[in-house]
C-alpha cells in the first residue's frame, strides 16, 4: 500500500512531540533544519543588499516586495520539503509546520508570478491574468502531488536499502547558497533590477520543476554507500576519483571544520591503515561517522 503524504502528516500531528524518533531521523532533521535556517538568513541578506543598492542608485522595481519574498520563501521551503520527503523524515517532529505551510502555500505564488512574467513578455490581455490567478488552487494541488510522489519514491528507496543491507548518504550540496551568492554578484553590475528579479523568478520555477523530475522520476545518485563489505564512494572531495574501502582497512574517521557562514563539522576525513587519507562531504556527517565507527569495532 502506498503511503500518503497528507495522511502521514495528519497522523503524526496527533502525536506531535511524542512520536518516537531514531537516531538517524533526529540527526537528519537537525542537519536539514540548520541548512534551512542558514539559507533563509542568506536570503534575507540578499533582499537587504538588493534593496540597499536600489535605494543608493535611486531605482525602483515594478515587482512588489510581497511577490518576491513569498516566491523566495516558496522556492526555498519547497526545496527542503522535497528533501525531507525523500529521506522519510516528514511530519514527525513538533516544528514541521514552519516548513510545510510556507512550502505548500507560497510555492503556488512563485508559479503564478512566473506565469505573469511570461504573459508580460507575450503581451497578453488582462483576461489571461484573471484566469491564471483563479487557477491558484490547481497550482497548490500540483505542488502537493509532486511532494507526495517524492515521499512515496523515498519510501520505496528505503525499503530497497533495507533489503540490500545498505545505508546510503548523498553528498552535501550547497545549491541554494551558490544561487544566493550569484544573485548578490549580479546585483553589483549596472543592470535592470526588474530584469534581475524576473530572471530569478523564472530560474526558481525551472529549479523547482527540475527537483520534481529529479526526485520523483529519477533515482538521485547516492555517492556514499555503506554495506557489509565496506564504504563505496563515487567521488571524494575536490573531484578526486571514487573507490571502495573495506572496514578493516580504515584506521579512524573524524569530522573536520568548514567555514560556511559559521563553523560546522560537515567534512569527514577517513584515515586508512596504509597512510592514505580520504576527504568526503556527506549530508548528515555525524551520522555518517557513527555508522562507519560502528562497523570498525
Amino acid at each position: 500500500m502506498k503511503h500518503s503524504l497528507l495522511k502521514d502528516i495528519i497522523g503524526y500531528a496527533k502525536t506531535k512531540g511524542r512520536a518516537p524518533l531514531d537516531e538517524r531521523q533526529m540527526n537528519t532533521l537537525k542537519d536539514l533544519y540548520i541548512e534551512l535556517a542558514k539559507s533563509t538568513l542568506l536570503g534575507c541578506m540578499v533582499f537587504i543588499i538588493l534593496y540597499g543598492y536600489m535605494d543608493f542608485r535611486n531605482m525602483e522595481c515594478q515587482i512588489s516586495f510581497l511577490s518576491l519574498s513569498s516566491s523566495y520563501l516558496g522556492a526555498l521551503t519547497y526545496y527542503y520539503l522535497i528533501r525531507f520527503c525523500y529521506q522519510q523524515v516528514i511530519g514527525i517532529d513538533a516544528n514541521f509546520e514552519i516548513l510545510v505551510v510556507p512550502a505548500l502555500f507560497f510555492t503556488p505564488n512563485l508559479i503564478l508570478n512566473t506565469i505573469h512574467i511570461i504573459g508580460d513578455f507575450l503581451q497578453v490581455n488582462s483576461f489571461f491574468y484573471i484566469i491564471t490567478a483563479l487557477l491558484w488552487p490547481v497550482y497548490l494541488l500540483l505542488i502537493y502531488l509532486g511532494a507526495n510522489r517524492i515521499y512515496q519514491k523515498g519510501q520505496i528507496m528505503q525499503e530497497q536499502q533495507l533489503e540490500n543491507g545498505e545505508i546510503r548518504f548523498r553528498s552535501r550540496k550547497q545549491v541554494v547558497n551558490y544561487i544566493i551568492i550569484t544573485i548578490i554578484i549580479l546585483a553589483l553590475f549596472p543592470i535592470s533590477y526588474d530584469l534581475l528579479f524576473q530572471l530569478g523568478l523564472l530560474a526558481s520555477t525551472v529549479f523547482i520543476l527540475y527537483l520534481l523530475w529529479y526526485y520523483g522520476f529519477h533515482t538521485p545518485q547516492n555517492e556514499y554507500i555503506l554495506d557489509e563489505s565496506g564504504l563505496h564512494y563515487y567521488k571524494a572531495l575536490w573531484n578526486r576519483q571514487g573507490g571502495h574501502i573495506a572496514y578493516q582497512d580504515i584506521e579512524s574517521v573524524e569530522q573536520r571544520d568548514t567555514f560556511n557562514i559559521g563553523y560546522a563539522k560537515d567534512k569527514v576525513l577517513i584515515h586508512c591503515k596504509d597512510g592514505k587519507k580520504i576527504m568526503l562531504f556527506p549530508e548528515n556527517a555525524y551520522q555518517f561517522c557513527i555508522e562507519i565507527e560502528n562497523n570498525l569495532y
